[in-house]
């Protein structure tokens, strides 16, 4: 999973809202729709519900742009992230790799090397890690979990990259948040990940 975000030029009007757009999977579409807890019914890829719970975290200083299909790994994705970025938003925000760890996608690096050339020279990176619980994950796609997120803490070294921890927020709350290990199936869980990326967003400004 993977986030990031883009801040406005000096030049930019600033009685426009900045723009927050987000790539990921069926975890964004879970907080993109209204209070849904079954993934497979939210499929809107490119629309926001105004009662889903990012659209409440952002508050008013965001309008939100979103690209979100479920069960897609990153280099599934990559057109996605392509189209937000051509749109040179405000905020960015990448959240996938959970799909390459269930599918064992040994050879993700490959996608994730291309999404960094594509957001690093972006402002403001914001990336997720992803559920490392072995509720879901058998040892070996574990390992493909464990190294996307030494992954994401190494582009994190980077000014201008910020991190959100969901792996720590799943470990830390484990079914309350996450039923089946990953997904935020509970309302308090995204609304947990969609203050998160609105907290993010605005440490970059």
């Amino acid at each position: 999973m993977l986030i990031v975000a883009v801040l406005a030029a000096p030049s930019r009007d600033r009685t426009a809202l900045a723009t927050f757009a987000i790539v990921g999977d069926s975890e964004i579409n879970l907080i993109v729709c209204q209070h849904r807890d079954t993934p497979r019914r939210c499929v809107t890829p490119e629309t926001t519900h105004p009662g889903g719970s990012l659209a409440k975290a952002m508050g008013g200083r965001y309008s939100v742009a979103v690209r979100a299909r479920n069960g897609k790994r990153l280099d599934e994705m990559l057109p996605d992230v392509q189209a937000l970025v051509r749109e040179s938003p405000d905020v960015v925000a990448v959240n996938l790799g959970t799909n390459d760890a269930l599918q064992g996608n040994v050879a993700w690096n490959g996608s994730f090397s291309q999404l960094l050339r594509l957001v690093l020279p972006i402002d403001c990176v914001i990336l997720t890690t992803i559920s490392t619980s072995t509720n879901h994950l058998d040892p070996t796609n574990a390992h493909v979990a464990l190294t996307i997120n030494e992954a994401v803490a190494r582009a994190s070294r980077q000014p201008n990259v910020r991190v959100v921890d969901w792996n720590a927020a799943v470990a830390q709350h484990g079914p309350d948040f996450a039923a089946d290990g990953y997904h935020p199936t509970s309302l308090a869980a995204q609304l947990w990940l969609a203050q998160a990326y609105r907290k993010a967003a605005d440490s970059c400004a």
